[in-house]
Order: structure tokens, then sequence, then C-alpha cells
């Protein structure tokens, strides 16, 4: 799906200037712009422009005027951007934030999982699907925490990522979603996806997700 940014009222290049990791900041998380790409996508699904147009209104200067030009997939882009694309989002989306973000989850799934990975959905089992998912999550970020299977077994997984700098209990809602999606879409049934510890409540080291189907 082709997801188009809001009216401009002066040129914009073709290629968005936006900052890559250095050696100066070296501490920060940053993320494909895949993910900014279907969380405008997600606005435009349920708001439309008009909710678009809100979405970049409420964010600070500095996001706007980055991200209101061409977004590139593959590009990378600071995490923290995203925390603010998805609180406004939310806000323009509006319903149970917890929900909402399960939405955008499952939504940013079927937008980049279905287009660029579609031929595993195809072929493989929700066991070869949550494993091939787990590499895939590595190649979004720069600067992010690592994933890890802690068990598998036949209708069960628990996963853990590492905690990273930027990392906000907002994203783990969306994974909440982005998890359950991956599952379905690969046949799995009765679907729970559970978050059972988070690190950005508590202060812990990692987050977990218990996932279970049939």
């Amino acid at each position: 799906m082709e997801i188009l940014q809001p009216a401009s009222t002066s040129p914009s290049p073709a290629k968005s200037p936006a900052p890559k990791p250095n050696t100066a900041a070296d501490q920060m998380t940053y993320l494909k712009g895949v993910s900014f790409r279907t969380t405008i996508g997600f606005v435009k699904a349920k708001a439309g422009d008009e909710g678009v147009q809100k979405v970049f209104e409420k964010l600070p200067e500095e996001i706007r005027s980055s991200l209101s030009r061409t977004i590139l997939s593959t590009e990378f882009y600071p995490f923290d951007w995203l925390v603010a694309l998805q609180g406004a989002a939310v806000d323009v989306v509006g319903g149970d934030r917890r929900t909402t973000l399960r939405d955008l989850g499952r939504f940013s799934c079927e937008s980049a999982l279905t287009s660029v990975y579609k031929i595993f959905f195809k072929l493989g089992s929700p066991d070869y699907i949550i494993k091939k998912a787990t590499q895939v999550y590595g190649t979004y970020f720069k600067g992010g925490g690592e994933i890890h299977i802690i068990d598998d077994s036949k209708g069960f997984v628990q996963l853990k990522i590492d905690r990273y700098p930027g990392g906000h209990s907002d994203f783990c809602r969306r994974l909440d979603g982005y998890f359950e999606r991956t599952l379905e879409l690969s046949g799995a049934k009765n679907t729970q996806v559970v978050h059972s510890l988070c690190a950005y409540h508590g202060g812990g080291k990692a987050c977990e997700w218990t996932a279970r189907w049939s």
C-alpha cells in the first residue's frame, strides 16, 4: 500500500536527510522507516488523510519537518521519533490505548511482513515463522535490544528482548499485536500472546512474551 505524506507548502526533496547512527550518538536506538510508514498507514486507514494531518500537527517541529519528507523504508530514523509518532497516532485514532497500539502492531505486521516475506507464510509453520520473525526483527534496528527464544515447544514460545536505550512500553504494546498477527498469518489458531515482563515498567533488564496457539 502506498502511504501518502501530508501536503507541504514547500517542495520536498526526493530523499529524507534522516540522521544515521555515529560515534557521538552510539547510545541511541534507530529503527527502519518501514515502521514509520506503517504507523502513518494505520492512521490513514482509521482516520483518513485528515487524521494523518492531525498526527503531524501534534509532533515537535524537528520530527514533523523530517518525517513530512519522503520516508524511506530501509533508512534508519531515531527510535524516539517513532515513540512520538505512535503517541500522536493513538491520540488521533482514539479508543483504549493498549488496544489501539495492539491493532497498530497487527496492521504493521500485515503491511510489512506479508509484502516482503510472503513466501515464508505460505511455506512455514508457526514455529518456523516465529524463528524467522526473530531474525527479521534484528534487521529493523540499530542499537536495539537483541531478541532471544527462551523456550520453544509445540504450540508454545517464550521470547525475550533485551532492554535498549529509548525503549518504551508503547512499543511493547505494538509488539503484542505484531507477534499475534504473525502467528495467525502462519496458520495458528486460538492465539494468545502475553507480555509477561516489561523492562520499561519496573526497570528490568529485558521484556518477555509468551505465546500459545493450537
